[in-house]
């Protein structure tokens, strides 16, 4: 009995149903009538040669608004592919009514691309002059340094206080410097019936823990936050010799006056105590409220350059030279010369012992 030839039309016809409905399926969604979260494969050669797939409509009675296509960041010059929407290869828009576009906002292209921004933009966000330098400023990072201000690096272990600021941020910087002092370097505070007066005043004036307040830069402005840069640093030993170790260092770019960046290149070259004192960031922040210097006390100065009336000092110090011996004496003062202070002051001298002109001795 002869074998029954195997009929492969039943097959053929599925593979011709399945191919043609994907087909279907593929050609619905290139032309914009199936709606599916993913994109089917050829749909991409299928708008290629819809015509449909190009062509912009705009709805009636809206405008087309141009918007960010991608996350922009500050103190980048705005290019077309900025804005350019890869998938639709055309300008990325949102359509709003006309009677509904906010005051201010770019609806032309030509306004926006070669415009430097003044912080990060969003995708899909518009863009308004509000986002942007004036015209004519560079691209980079010297965009966010104010006009007439100075850029510096500081390591930001330097000066405490700056980590969390933003660019744009304003703050002022403090030096602060320790006096030290102890039993032997206090000034001899003399003898006679005012020395325990004096003593007592130079207790009160906290003389051994004193600190002098310098303010280093005002009003300066953060360019850049706090950043991570990868530092080589080179170790040498002798059984391994010469090794480069990759170190991790938190650095920002502040923006100062240029009469400051001397002073504060000095504070922290020094080593002193350097701090950050941020300014209000609200619209009504006065402008007037600065920080004040603080000088260390002396503990003669209430005693040499006031009175209880104002005016003439209470007190005078003269130098006492008798027997071998020096010492400062303090005594009431009863003129009615204006007040010195201890840096133009002078110390009178009045011998204990001498020639007296009568007796020619």
């Amino acid at each position: 009995m002869p074998r029954r030839k195997k009929s492969w039309l039943p097959w053929t016809l599925l593979v011709v149903l399945v191919l043609g409905a994907y087909a279907g399926a593929v050609a619905l969604q290139a032309g914009g009538v199936l709606k599916l979260s993913f994109e089917l494969p050829l749909v991409s050669l299928f708008q290629g040669f819809s015509d449909k797939s190009h062509r912009i409509v705009v709805p009636e009675g809206t405008i087309a608004v141009p918007v960010a296509a991608q996350t922009i960041p500050a103190y980048t010059k705005i290019r077309r592919d900025h804005v350019w929407d890869t998938k639709r290869g055309r300008v990325r828009v949102i359509y709003l009514p006309k009677d509904q576009v906010p005051e201010g906002v770019f609806t032309d292209l030509a306004k926006i691309v070669g415009r430097v921004l003044d912080h990060e933009k969003q995708p899909g966000y518009v863009f308004t002059e509000k986002d942007f330098y004036p015209k004519g400023t560079r691209e980079g990072i010297v965009a966010g340094v104010p006009a007439n201000k100075m850029m510096m690096l500081i390591e930001a272990k330097k000066i405490t206080g700056l980590h969390g600021l933003r660019p744009g941020d304003r703050f002022d910087v403090i030096e602060t410097i320790p006096v030290k002092s102890n039993e032997a370097q206090l000034p001899n505070s003399g003898k006679g019936v005012y020395a325990e007066a004096i003593a007592l005043e130079m207790q009160l004036s906290n003389w051994k823990q004193q600190a002098e307040v310098r303010v280093v830069a005002r009003d300066a402005s953060v360019v850049s936050p706090v950043g991570l840069r990868a530092q080589p640093t080179v170790s040498a030993s002798l059984s391994r010799g010469k090794t480069t170790k990759i170190v991790p260092v938190q650095e920002l770019y502040i923006a100062v006056d240029p009469a400051e960046v001397a002073p504060l290149s000095r504070a922290i070259a020094v080593g002193s105590k350097v701090r950050a004192v941020v300014r209000s960031g609200h619209a009504e922040a006065s402008e007037s409220i600065v920080v004040t210097d603080l000088r260390s006390n002396s503990p003669f100065s209430s005693f040499l350059t006031s009175s209880p009336a104002g005016g003439a000092s209470r007190y005078s110090v003269v130098e006492m030279i008798g027997a071998g011996e020096r010492k400062l004496v303090p005594v009431p003062s009863y003129d009615h010369r204006p007040a010195r202070s201890m840096d133009d002051s002078a110390i009178g001298i009045v011998p204990t012992a001498g020639p007296d002109s009568e007796s020619k001795n």
